[in-house]
């Protein structure tokens, strides 16, 4: 199991077990890692970081050490520089986000383990359960007003065709357990061109 931030739990005095309490076990450099990294303690950190504060009843934008201490359980054992330690090891860093529009699920972490749930009984049952991943998109005929290089002074231009713009559709389908992929694509797309 690797270990993250083990060094920096509340001090204790030598020969106490309060720093094996919880989490991964201490280590003396950032090579403790093994292949197994992250373990699922590390897993579960990410889950939450990736995810708003407000989706656990927080009125921030922003994450903060004390907030992942209070939210992810194993944590409380832990100092806030080892937290941050933690984050370190995982990956994480403090960077520039971009402005982005984001509607949160508030129901969130119940569909992932739904999600998990159905992906166990398909791989349980192959033959009989299939779990499949779908999207879709759209490709139009006439380009779209996307930047584009140009020199200094001039505007790039997206050249129309006299031709009406229509639509393509693409869908598709990734069974989880098998990793086929399953496709259709035309003007048109519905029911009939999913059975046939």
């Amino acid at each position: 199991m690797g270990c993250i931030g083990g060094a920096n739990r509340r001090r204790s005095t030598p020969g106490s077990t309060a720093t094996k309490r919880r989490g991964w076990p201490a280590c003396s450099s950032d090579r403790g890692a093994t292949a197994d990294f992250p373990p699922p303690q590390g897993r579960e950190l990410l889950q939450v970081v990736h995810q708003a504060p407000a989706t656990f009843g927080l009125a921030r934008v922003r994450w903060r050490l004390v907030d992942l201490q209070g939210v992810v359980p194993w944590l409380a054992a832990y100092t806030l520089p080892g937290i941050w330690q933690a984050l370190r090891r995982l990956g994480v860093r403090p960077k520039r986000g971009r402005l982005s529009l984001h509607s949160p699920d508030p129901q969130y972490a119940q569909k992932c383990f739904a999600l998990q749930q159905a992906e166990a009984v398909a791989r349980r049952f192959p033959q009989r359960v299939r779990l499949l991943y779908a999207d879709e998109c759209s490709l139009y005929r006439q380009p779209t007003l996307a930047p584009a290089y140009a020199r200094r002074g001039a505007t790039p231009k997206a050249r129309l065709s006299h031709a009406a713009n229509t639509r393509y559709r693409l869908s598709g389908a990734l069974d989880v357990v098998s990793g086929q992929v399953t496709y259709t694509a035309g003007a048109k797309m519905g029911v009939k061109s999913w059975v046939g």
